[in-house]
């Protein structure tokens, strides 16, 4: 198997790719609703500055508590050592960054007015 197909597969020498990860946990339909979740979950905790509680991301999202809870269980199927999705969106960004370079950054990094 070439380079290519590994990246595409979610496998390389420094792990594997969360969907693929997920998707072994939970069967992928479920691991899409999961890094769906794990996505509304960040607009949530930058909107607040902080980890939001279910209660909160389920106020926030305008949805029940239960079904924010069931989300949130979910997840924790999915990874099963993570308590929130937190760990797994500050890594996911820190290698967006590596990945994109100084060049693409300097292009989309916003100066305050």
């Amino acid at each position: 198997m070439d380079r290519s197909q590994s990246v595409a597969r979610g496998e390389n020498e420094k792990g594997e790719a969360l969907l693929v990860v997920a998707g072994r946990r939970v069967g992928l339909r479920k691991a899409m609703k999961v890094l769906t979740y794990m996505t509304a979950w960040e607009h949530v905790r930058e909107d607040l500055g902080r980890e939001p509680t279910a209660e909160e991301y389920a106020k926030w999202w305008r949805e029940s508590n239960a079904t924010a809870y069931r989300e949130q269980a979910l997840f924790r199927q999915a990874f099963p050592d993570e308590s929130t999705p937190a760990r797994l969106l500050d890594l996911a960004t820190e290698q967006a960054n590596v990945r994109r370079g100084v060049a693409t950054a300097l292009g989309s990094t916003l100066i305050p007015g």
